[in-house]
């Protein structure tokens, strides 16, 4: 029999078990305070934390979940007991499944090793049970939508792959407003990548070392030569400025600010272009403001023009009517020629001849103040013709070792213009030779017209509408002209040439800017260089018909009766003579109401009335529309000192024929024969 234990010996062991269970207790409440710490984060975490049975996702039950399952409307105790799938979306159910039990058998041919299929949702396989990040939708209690994310792990009594399944335990997190704020960030993707790609202004990005990352529509699409990614933006692309365009980019990239630089010269662009830097690199944008500027500089120049329009078209009215007296004076003269001494003949033939060079003055002062409506009537020209005479006088006239280069085919170039396109050539000329003589005149030197068709078909440099047209060249290899003057040639009383020389005045380039664009509806523009010479781009409507000026030469007469209306004394007084050398009986009144007067006392006898449109008391519009209403069927010619308007409307209309004063013979005597035979 073993010995008793003693009495010391009892305590000690009491001792140790007292320890022991001590022990024992503290390790059980650490567990116990673990477990309420775990129980506490899954309560206050917003993710929903879930235990669920090893039958898995569809079979498997639900033995633990938090409150924070309270984002899908329903508290724990409605859902323990129920399978994870119930508040799975059905379509979702078999992918989540899946994720749980096809991963470990991946690349594996299950049938040759003798294994069966797994089951939807069969979560008692062996090896490791760890989905993550899998991205699914859950369905809460009112029926809402809600995408989450899950990330599960399998529990199991040991730590080996053999070890018993025990369940899967997993964390649900809403991802609903990542979900929403990812959309919004791709919205915005969107919408920013549309806004580049789209925007109609030519757009490069390029980073910080200024190569050039990408670019837009509008610059694959703008005719430019386009540039290679990864080029050196204003190095190995754009590199023609006349300002260092690559220093001015590294400037806004380093310093992070942004800048605009408006009207860059870029060979013959005019651009605009701004750079704005950003963290990355910098955004450059260029819009092409060469049409505008050129626009602005027609606007700029018809401005001027204008200005001084109201005065030309006073001035070159009066002067008309001193014209009319003296150039019929003259013209009564010459028709008595045979009673004159070779001398007096002499005087007179450079009597008319002045007159003619006056009226072609007073023509050119007066155009500057017209618009497309308010000159000539425009017919067909042939440009060769025109440009002959003019070539001829140049020949005559100038120094003859200036080559008078006419080199138009006879009969091909047909232009909508007047006889005013001769003093326009007659200009460009005079001008040409003075270009080369201030050098001193040379063997070589030359004035040379040409011309081709040129076609417009949508928008083009010359700004002008779709049609048919002729490209006339007019060249000179004289002394050229700065850019400055090259702005401002077509400025009235602009000019290079000394005022003391009696050389210029300054109008003839402004007459030819304001005939071509706006009688003429074409364009003109200036191609020059200084010490190279210049050329002059003209861009005329292409005629239709191809006639030719018939000949007026004959005088035809008559013996009818003639209402003459003029206020002007001395004007009156010289058509008076003029139509009674033609044989015509003469009434005379020297205004408006007296005209009316006499037209209602001799309104049976009166063939043809010749009304001066601008009268006191009573213009020539109102004496128009009263003979009219006396006699719709009167035969009027209205005569002007103003120029002719074309496509009147209103009462002028209704006239039969429209004269400019001062009157030619000729012209007038087949005027009136013309209307009287209608």
């Amino acid at each position: 029999m073993a010995d008793k234990p003693s009495y010391e010996e009892l305590e000690e062991r009491i001792k140790k078990l007292e320890k022991g269970i001590s022990e024992k207790e503290k390790i059980e409440q650490a567990l116990r305070n673990s477990e309420q710490r775990e129980r506490t984060l899954r309560r206050v975490t917003p993710n929903i934390h879930y235990l669920i049975s090893p039958e898995g996702v569809v079979d498997g039950k639900i033995l633990e979940i938090n409150h924070s399952v309270d984002i899908l409307g329903y508290t724990p105790e409605e859902l323990i007991g129920k399978p994870l799938s119930a508040i799975i979306h059905p379509e979702e159910i078999e992918k989540i499944s899946r994720a749980f039990v096809l991963p470990p058998l991946i690349g594996m041919n299950i049938e040759k090793q003798g294994r069966k299929q797994p089951k939807l949702g069969d979560e008692r396989r062996k090896g490791k049970r760890r989905t993550l990040d899998l991205e699914t939708i859950l369905v809460a209690k009112d029926g809402r939508i809600v995408p989450v994310i899950i990330n599960a792990t399998g529990l199991y009594e040991g730590d080996n792959a053999e070890s018993k399944f025990l369940g899967t335990y997993g964390i649900i997190t809403d991802i609903s407003e990542l979900k929403q704020m990812t959309e919004e960030l791709m919205k915005k993707e969107v919408f920013n990548y549309a806004l580049f790609e789209f925007n109609p202004i030519e757009t490069i990005v390029v980073d910080n070392e200024g190569r050039i990352v990408s670019y837009n529509k509008a610059k694959r699409e703008s005719g430019r030569r386009l540039p290679n990614i990864g080029d050196v933006m204003y190095k190995d692309y754009a590199a023609k400025h006349k300002i260092d365009m690559y220093d001015e980019l590294m400037k806004c990239i380093d310093s992070g600010q942004s800048k605009t630089f408006a009207d860059v010269n870029y060979t013959d662009e005019i651009l605009s272009i701004a750079i704005v830097p950003f963290p990355e690199g910098a955004i450059i944008t260029l819009i092409d403001n060469t049409e505008e500027r050129r626009l602005e500089e027609q606007l700029r120049i018809r401005q001027g023009i204008d200005a001084i329009g109201a005065l030309a078209e006073g001035f070159a009215h009066d002067y008309n009517n001193l014209l009319a007296a003296i150039n019929g004076g003259f013209q009564l003269i010459s028709i008595e020629s045979e009673r004159l001494s070779d001398v007096q003949k002499r005087h007179v033939d450079d009597g008319l001849a002045a007159c003619k060079k006056a009226v072609a003055l007073t023509s050119q002062i007066s155009n500057i103040s017209k618009s497309e409506k308010d000159f000539y009537r425009k017919k067909d020209v042939e440009l060769y013709e025109t440009a002959s005479k003019v070539f001829d006088l140049l020949g005559e006239t100038t120094d003859r070792i200036i080559e008078k280069r006419n080199e138009l085919e006879e009969g091909k170039y047909f232009v909508r213009a007047d006889s005013g396109l001769q003093q326009i050539l007659t200009n460009l000329g005079t001008n040409a030779v003075w270009a080369i003589e201030q050098r001193g005149a040379k063997e070589g030197d030359y004035v040379r017209i040409r011309a081709e068709e040129y076609k417009v078909k949508g928008k083009d440099t010359t700004g002008l509408p779709d049609g048919d047209y002729v490209h006339i060249f007019f060249e000179d290899n004289g002394i050229g002209m700065t850019e400055e003057v090259r702005k401002r040639a077509f400025e009235y009383l602009f000019t290079t040439k000394k005022r003391s020389s009696q050389k210029g005045q300054g109008l003839g380039l402004t007459t030819v800017y304001n005939t071509v664009t706006k009688h003429y509806e074409g364009h003109i523009s200036i191609e020059t260089e200084e010490g190279k010479g210049t050329t002059y781009h003209i861009y005329l409507p292409k005629a239709k018909e191809k006639k030719r000026e018939k000949d007026m030469t004959e005088i035809i007469k008559g013996n009818e009766t003639i209402l003459s209306i003029d206020d002007d004394e001395n004007c009156a007084k010289v058509v008076d003579a003029l139509l009674t050398s033609l044989g015509y009986k003469v009434i005379k009144a020297s205004d408006g109401k007296e005209g009316l007067d006499s037209y209602f006392a001799n309104k049976d006898s009166i063939d043809l009335v010749l009304l001066d449109l601008t009268m006191p008391k009573m213009s020539g519009a109102d004496v128009l529309q009263e003979i009219l209403i006396i006699n719709p069927e009167a035969k009027v010619v209205i005569s002007s000192g103003h120029r002719q308007k074309e496509n009147d409307q209103g009462i002028l209309s209704k006239a039969k024929a429209y004269m400019n004063k001062p009157y030619d013979r000729n012209e007038l005597s087949h005027t009136i024969r013309k209307v009287l035979d209608l």
